[in-house]
């Protein structure tokens, strides 16, 4: 590649390379699929608790406060999906220890 090449080329990446930050920094840090880089970390613990959840729903059907867990497991996505998720993250592992299951520990940001 010629020093007339890479002059240019150079120019672009630095070009797109600001025009990304900017873009990032305008929009709230926001990621294509709306979450922020720094909650996705946060979101993917609340779909394992959700998951884990979901998994044993069955299983513990007969625990006493399974219809109380139910209602938290919806509570605590809901509140994970409108990025509340320290709330939302609490919800989910309550709803766990309703049905008897003791939650994974969780790395609160």
């Amino acid at each position: 590649m010629s020093t007339k090449m890479i002059a240019p080329a150079l120019a672009a990446l630095m070009l797109a390379v600001a025009t990304s930050a900017y873009a990032a920094r305008t929009s709230g840090g926001k990621l294509g699929n709306g979450l922020a880089n720094r909650n996705y970390d946060e979101y993917t613990q609340c779909e394992k608790l959700a998951s884990k959840f979901d998994k044993l729903e069955m299983k513990h059907q007969n625990a006493k406060n399974f219809d109380r867990a139910k209602g938290l497991r919806t509570e605590g996505m809901d509140a994970c999906q409108s990025d509340n998720y320290l709330y939302g993250i609490h919800s989910l592992q309550q709803a766990l220890l309703d049905i008897g299951v003791t939650p994974p520990s969780v790395h609160y940001f």
